[in-house]
């Protein structure tokens, strides 16, 4: 190929790269489409081409055509990080977790690594599928490693509390849950996360001072309606579990009740269930066993499976048995 023919191909996709990526529209997909395929009639074994027109085309909403074209830059220039690092992402949006880590452990192993920005990246969507699978250890090591480069990362160390908490390490989460606070003292999503963990460890009256915090902070933050909702939501079920825990039953399941009432038409959650069942065991605190029944029997309606609910009944059978 002549040199003006290099030059040029090399032109169009710089200016394709420039458009597509202050215009994220399907005219600014379709414009970088344009000057790539010319670049390709140029070059047909352009590398960074194929691997353009790979990204546009998922853009499109065309993941399928988008891999392939991905697959022929990879072939073209198996040296390329940069498309094995595309395919994860689709991967993981479809859900192909295994293949996901495969190729962006590729895309380290090609060059990314040897990027703090590209290499914090990768790190941290492997820890969201690792902490999605359940492999919550090897996802602490991906947060830690992010944490090495920057011990200030809100998501990495967010993302490491939900780990330790999946296993149990309740102290630990603690620990990331008061380093985040530090840096956004008014999100009341983590005050309430914070007082679900001091559930957890028993600290009660201190869970109380924090679902108290999130719910001043709800009172006054700005929040679309159905954020709003959910983020009481959640702090009423935390609170009805800390006068659970101090057995003040009646202010259990006003706590309890407030969370049900922020329900979403058509979208139940597992935090409607779970306050379902936190309200039946309040209400068998107060010996009130066939109104905990009716608790009971709304969540296993709702969850079929769910252990808490089967043993509130279990329990309610023991005590009637035993009467």
């Amino acid at each position: 190929m002549s040199p003006s023919n290099d030059n040029k191909k090399e032109s169009l996709i710089k200016l394709a790269t420039n458009i597509i990526s202050h215009n994220q529209s399907l005219e600014g997909f379709k414009k970088g489409l344009e000057l790539v395929d010319e670049a390709l009639k140029l070059d047909p074994d352009y590398a960074s081409a194929w691997y353009l027109k790979g990204n546009v085309l998922i853009g499109m909403a065309n993941p399928e055509e988008g891999v392939k074209c991905l697959n022929k830059a990879i072939e073209l220039d198996p040296k390329l990080a940069a498309p094995w690092y595309s395919k994860a992402l689709v991967s993981q949006k479809l859900g192909n977790y295994d293949e996901a880590l495969e190729y962006y452990d590729k895309s380290l192993d090609l060059g990314f690594k040897n990027s703090e920005n590209r290499y914090v990246d990768v790190l941290f969507r492997k820890g969201l599928i690792l902490n999605q699978i359940g492999r919550y250890e090897d996802a602490i090591e991906s947060f830690d490693e992010i944490l090495k480069i920057n011990p200030y990362s809100f998501d990495a160390l967010v993302s490491k509390s939900l780990a330790l908490g999946s296993l149990n390490r309740y102290g630990e989460e603690l620990e990331c849950l008061e380093k985040v606070l530090e840096m956004d003292s008014e999100n009341p999503m983590l005050w309430a996360n914070k007082g679900a963990v001091l559930n957890e460890l028993g600290k009660f009256e201190e869970a109380l001072k924090c679902t108290d915090k999130s719910l001043e902070i709800l009172e006054v933050k700005e929040l679309g309606i159905q954020n709003k909702n959910q983020n009481e939501q959640v702090t009423w079920y935390v609170r009805g579990n800390s006068f659970l825990g101090i057995k003040k039953y009646n202010e259990a399941i006003e706590s309890f009740n407030k969370s049900l009432e922020l329900y979403s038409e058509g979208n139940i959650s597992q935090v409607y269930i779970d306050s379902l069942i936190g309200k039946g065991n309040a209400l068998s605190g107060l010996n009130k066993q066939e109104e905990a029944l009716n608790c009971y029997n709304k969540a296993l309606e709702l969850s079929p499976d769910s252990a808490a609910a089967k043993k509130g009944k279990e329990d309610i059978s023991a005590y009637k048995s035993e009467k």
